[in-house]
């Protein structure tokens, strides 16, 4: 799904995630918020996210 509005969203398989210092990996099931979203280079960004990610993530929307 591509993520175009900020909430909360369910993961609907495994998805890993990284930044600069650390690697994690978000399972199945887990929550995600949105907080912020840029148009201009199709990211987003949350706080488990840990860095922006591409908007088109396994996700469907909850709220």
């Amino acid at each position: 799904m591509i993520v175009t509005e900020k909430g909360k969203y369910k993961l609907l398989k495994d998805f890993k995630v990284r930044n600069s210092i650390a690697i994690g990996t978000l399972e199945e099931g887990d929550v995600l918020e949105i907080t912020q979203i840029d148009e201009l280079t199709n990211k987003v960004i949350g706080p488990e996210l840990m860095d922006w990610a591409n908007n088109e993530l396994p996700v469907e929307k909850i709220e």
